[in-house]
């Protein structure tokens, strides 16, 4: 018997109706809990068919908050390199600590940039009233200096893009205005 080769991208829904069908096995499956129905599950299948992602990795790395899509840092990175208008972008480990965590970035063209987000400025942006903040505040400064440099220095790859913690707590700002690109 000869077998075919697996195509991943075949499993993709390649339209509306298709992207409503599977919503109902992925829901039932209720391997993604944080999706309420399945009409969230296909705004975060739309949303990463238009920026050219797999409906699993939209699926692992995105959050219903408060009836907003959230999506985690890692996404919001890897949606930043896989743009190509990055040479890299990535966390600085001897800058990230209990208090601050800083990105070094490349935009194609440009000089490195960096970036840091500090335990005050979570403070001043009221973050403190997610848990996450008080249990984790190493992973949430690294998560947050991921979420800024992007917002900032990529807004023509992630902005209207929030993450969890913004979406349970303070008012979501964007800050793409931050950064001329």
């Amino acid at each position: 018997m000869q077998r075919t080769p697996f195509d991943p991208m075949a499993l993709q829904p390649q339209d509306l109706d298709s992207a409503w069908r599977v919503t109902k096995a992925i829901f039932d499956a209720r391997v993604y809990p944080q999706f309420p129905n399945r009409e969230s599950i296909l705004v975060a299948i739309l949303d990463a068919h238009e920026r050219g992602v797999p409906v699993g990795a939209a699926l692992r790395n995105a959050y219903v908050v408060k009836g907003k899509l959230g999506w985690s840092a890692g996404y919001l990175a890897g949606l930043v390199l896989a743009s190509g208008r990055a040479d890299y972008f990535e966390l600085i480990p001897e800058a990230c600590d209990a208090l601050s965590a800083s990105v070094r970035f490349k935009r194609k063209g440009r000089h490195e940039g960096r970036h840091t987000f500090t335990i005050e400025d979570a403070r001043k942006a009221g973050y403190f009233s997610s848990g996450m903040w008080e249990k984790e505040p190493r992973a949430m400064l690294r998560a947050a200096a991921i979420r800024t440099a992007a917002r900032a220095y990529f807004p023509d790859v992630v902005s209207g893009m929030y993450m969890p913690d913004e979406l349970r707590g303070a008012p979501v700002d964007d800050d793409s205005s931050a950064a001329d690109v």
